[in-house]
C-alpha cells in the first residue's frame, strides 16, 4: 500500500513538474507578443506627425469632387511675371524684349483691385466688378484673347464680401490668393488652370496683409494689424505656409508694422518695418527655412515711410522717407550686407520716396522715384558704389512702375484721390532708360473706379504688358 501510495505521489509529482514545464514554455512564446505589441503600435504614435495635416483646416477645405486624376499643371512660360514685383527678389525687373511701339490687343471692362501676374498663358488679378457681375475673388484670363477661363469663388466656401485683396503669386502649377472676408483673412490656394480650391488656410489675428511669394514649395506672406486694431503688439510678422498642404510652417512676429511684401535672398526673408507713432523704421532678416530672426537694423527714429526691400546679388536694398536735422523731407537710400546686415553705404536724396512708388533693380542701378510739387524724380543709383547716375524729372506724378532694364513703364492715373468724376483719364508711358526720355505714350479715358485703388503695377511678360487701372484691364504687345 505504502508503496502504491509512493508510486502515485510520484507520477502525480511528475505530471505537476511537466504541467510547469508547458506553462512555463507557454509564457515563453507569449513572450514575443507582448514585447512585439509596441512595434506594432510605434507607427501609431508616429501617426500623427504625418496624420497633422489632416486634422487641419487646409484640408477640410479640399475640393467636394477631387480628381481622380493629377489635376493640369499648365507649361511655365520663358516670359512670366508670377508675382506682383516679378521675381522673389522684388525687384521689379525681367529680362524681356519689349517694343518701343505698343498697340491694345485686348482689354476687359472690369475693376480691378490688384496687380495682375502672368503665368502659363493666362492673367490672374483680383476683381471686384466683371462687367456688371460682382465676383469679389479671383479671375484668371487668356493671355491671348482675353476670355475669362474662370472666377473664384468656383467651390470657394468663402462669402462673396471681401474688401481687401493681395495681388495673387503663381508657381507649381497653383496659385496663392489672399483676401480679407468680414474679419478674417483667407489665403487660398487654387489649381491655376482649372480654379480648383486645392485648400484654404484663414487667421484673424492680423487683419494687413501683403502680396505673397512662392519659392522652393512654400509661400512667404507678411502680414500685420491694421493700425486702427491701435498699438496692441506685435504689429506684424511674417508667416511661411506649405504650397501643397496650407500647413504653417513656420511663423515670425515684429514688434512695428510691415512695410511691404518680403523679398527673398542669400537663404534669408527681408521685411522692412515702420511705425507712425514713433518714427521708427528698420529692416529684417529671417531665415528662410526656420524662420529664426538673424539680424534687425533700426533704421531711422524720424522716418514716415518705408519702401519694399529689395535683394539683389548679395545685399538688399531699403529706401525710407525721413526728417534730417532740419526736419526736411528726404529720401534715404541703405545698401546692407544680405548675410551679415552691415550697411554697405546710404544716400540722402531731396524728395521724399513714397511706399506706393517702389523703387525697383534696372541693370547695375537701383531707381528710385520720388513725387514733389506734382512732378516725380527719377534718380538712378549705381548700386556698387551709392553715387547718383543720373537724374530725371517727369512733368506729372507717376503712380506704378515695371522695367526690363531697356525701358520703364511708367502709369499715371489723374484721378487718383477721392472723390472722383465718372471718367479718369489714364497713362501708360515707356521711358527709355539710354536715352533717359519718354519714347511712347498711350493716353486714354475710362470709367473711374469706384474703389480706392486704381493703378497697378504694370506687368511685363509674353511679350507684351498687362495694363490694369480704373475699370479696364488690357494687353498690349
Amino acid at each position: 500500500m505504502k508503496s502504491l501510495r509512493a508510486t502515485l505521489l510520484c507520477i502525480l509529482l511528475v505530471a505537476t513538474l511537466l504541467a510547469g514545464c508547458i506553462n512555463s514554455g507557454t509564457t515563453e512564446t507569449q513572450t514575443p507578443t507582448t514585447t512585439a505589441a509596441p512595434n506594432t503600435q510605434a507607427p501609431t504614435t508616429a501617426a500623427p506627425t504625418t496624420a497633422a495635416p489632416t486634422t487641419a483646416a487646409p484640408t477640410t477645405m479640399a475640393p467636394t469632387h477631387p480628381p481622380t486624376t493629377a489635376p493640369p499643371t499648365g507649361t511655365p512660360m520663358d516670359s512670366a511675371w508670377p508675382f506682383v514685383r516679378y521675381n522673389t527678389a522684388s525687384t521689379a525687373q525681367t529680362d524681356m524684349d519689349l517694343s518701343s511701339s505698343l498697340s491694345e490687343q485686348w482689354s476687359v471692362r472690369a475693376y480691378p483691385q490688384t496687380t495682375p501676374v502672368v503665368e502659363y498663358g493666362r492673367v490672374y488679378v483680383g476683381v471686384r466688378l466683371l462687367g456688371d457681375e460682382y465676383v469679389f475673388g479671383l479671375c484668371c484670363f487668356d493671355l491671348d484673347t482675353g476670355d475669362l477661363l474662370w472666377s473664384a469663388p468656383n467651390g470657394d466656401p468663402y462669402p462673396t464680401t471681401s474688401t481687401y485683396y493681395s495681388s495673387p503669386a503663381v508657381a507649381d502649377g497653383k496659385v496663392v490668393f489672399v483676401r480679407y472676408d468680414d474679419d478674417i483673412v483667407n489665403a487660398t490656394c487654387y489649381n491655376a488652370i482649372t480654379g480648383q480650391v486645392i485648400w484654404n488656410t484663414s487667421w484673424s489675428d492680423y487683419k494687413q496683409f501683403f502680396s505673397p511669394i512662392i519659392a522652393n514649395g512654400l509661400v512667404y506672406l507678411a502680414h500685420g494689424r491694421s493700425m486702427m486694431d491701435g498699438q496692441r503688439p506685435p504689429l506684424g510678422g511674417v508667416m511661411c505656409l506649405n504650397l501643397e498642404t496650407g500647413l504653417i510652417q513656420w511663423s515670425q512676429t515684429t514688434a512695428d508694422y510691415v512695410g511691404g511684401p518680403v523679398a527673398l535672398g542669400s537663404g534669408g526673408v527681408f521685411i522692412t518695418t515702420y511705425n507712425y507713432n514713433t518714427g521708427k523704421s528698420g529692416v529684417e532678416r529671417m531665415d528662410a527655412a526656420t524662420g529664426r530672426r538673424d539680424w534687425t537694423i533700426q533704421l531711422s527714429d524720424a522716418s514716415y515711410d518705408v519702401c519694399t526691400p529689395i535683394y539683389e546679388e548679395g545685399y538688399v536694398y531699403v529706401a525710407i522717407g525721413a526728417s534730417n536735422t532740419s526736419w526736411d523731407y528726404i529720401g534715404r537710400v541703405y545698401r546692407i550686407d544680405a548675410v551679415n546686415g552691415a550697411v554697405s553705404w546710404t544716400l540722402d536724396l531731396p524728395n521724399s520716396p513714397s511706399d506706393s512708388r517702389q523703387p525697383l533693380i534696372a541693370g547695375s542701378l537701383y531707381i528710385i522715384p520720388t513725387v514733389m510739387n506734382q512732378k516725380t524724380t527719377l534718380t538712378a543709383i549705381n548700386t556698387s558704389t551709392g553715387r547718383v547716375a543720373w537724374s530725371q524729372l517727369l512733368d506729372a506724378i507717376y503712380d506704378t512702375f515695371s522695367t526690363n532694364g531697356e525701358y520703364l513703364v511708367c502709369v499715371r492715373n489723374d484721378t487718383f484721390y477721392n472723390p472722383r468724376p465718372p471718367t479718369q483719364e489714364a497713362n501708360m508711358s515707356l521711358f527709355d532708360l539710354n536715352l533717359r526720355r519718354m519714347v511712347w505714350n498711350e493716353q486714354y479715358t475710362v470709367p473711374s473706379s469706384r474703389y480706392w485703388e486704381t493703378a497697378f503695377t504694370p506687368t511685363i511678360a509674353g511679350g507684351g504688358i498687362v495694363f490694369a487701372v480704373g475699370a479696364k484691364i488690357a494687353w498690349y504687345t
